[in-house]
This record gives structure tokens, C-alpha cells and sequence, in this order.
């Protein structure tokens, strides 16, 4: 391979894994394309190149570049993949006992207002949310495998 057939620059994304970080991953890919086209339509001679050369990940990470890598592959642009990206996270997500419960953190903060060795409201949502998705799983994504009965000394 010729050295002019290689490109001196390279963008390159890279996805981190760690379950729920692919949401948040999926909101900074967001904000970042929206910056890059809008660099990118601003000077001209970048308006057609394509926004990444390289797109990979690790864990979730790899799940979140395969929908943008596919999307764009099949669709030939970029214009459109962040919402797709959104759209898988929105579809995956559950919403747990502690966020559906209107006032949760605002009861759980006044209390910890009275009593200062209480977790603030956000930590304890965090926290009850995450034994939730633990015991019961969740609907899209994955449910606890549950333990198997033993015959052998009943």
C-alpha cells in the first residue's frame, strides 16, 4: 500500500464499555456530531469528508459503535445517527421503582437535611435503583438468573 493512499489525519471514536455508561455515551456522541457538522458545514473543503474514520469500542462501547458503524454503512451518511443512537438507549431503558416514585429524592434529601449520616436523594435513587435492575433485571436488556431447585436431599 502506497504511502498517499493513507490519510496524515484520522478521526477516530472510540467507546468506552461499562453498561449504563452507553447512555452517556450516547448523549456526549450526540453533542460532539452536533459540533463536528457544524465545524464541519462552517469550512467548506471538510463538508463532505466523513465525521470518523474510525469507530470502535469495547463492551457496551462495542454495541454503541456497531449501531452508528451499521447505521451509517446502510444509510450512507452520518446525518441521523446520533437519533439512532438515542433511540436505542431510549428503547433499552427502564424506569425504576425510585424514579417513578414522584418526590423521592426531594423526601429522601429533606431527611438527610435532618439527619447528616443519610446519603443525599440522588445517591439513594442510585443506589435502589441499581439493586432494583439487580433483583429483577430489566425488560429489554436482561433477567437475574434465578437460582435452581435442588432434589437431591428433599
Amino acid at each position: 500500500m502506497t504511502s498517499e493512499l493513507i490519510p496524515k489525519k484520522q478521526r477516530a471514536l472510540i467507546f468506552q464499555g461499562g453498561g449504563s455508561l452507553g447512555a452517556y455515551e450516547a448523549g456526549v456522541f450526540q453533542g460532539l456530531y452536533e459540533n463536528l457538522t457544524e465545524k464541519a458545514n462552517a469550512a467548506e473543503e471538510q463538508k463532505d469528508k466523513p465525521i470518523f474514520d474510525i469507530v470502535a469500542g469495547t463492551s457496551i462501547g462495542a454495541i454503541n459503535a456497531a449501531i452508528l458503524v451499521s447505521y451509517v454503512a446502510e444509510n450512507k451518511t452520518w446525518k441521523g445517527s446520533a437519533e439512532k443512537l438515542i433511540e436505542f438507549w431510549d428503547y433499552v431503558s427502564d424506569e425504576s421503582c425510585a424514579d417513578a416514585t414522584p418526590g423521592f429524592t426531594s423526601w429522601w434529601d429533606y431527611w438527610s437535611d435532618i439527619d447528616d449520616t443519610l446519603a443525599s436523594g440522588e445517591a439513594a435513587r442510585r443506589y435502589y435503583s441499581s439493586k432494583e435492575f439487580e433483583l429483577y433485571g430489566v425488560s429489554k436488556v436482561f433477567s437475574p438468573l434465578l437460582p435452581l431447585m435442588d432434589g437431591k436431599f428433599s
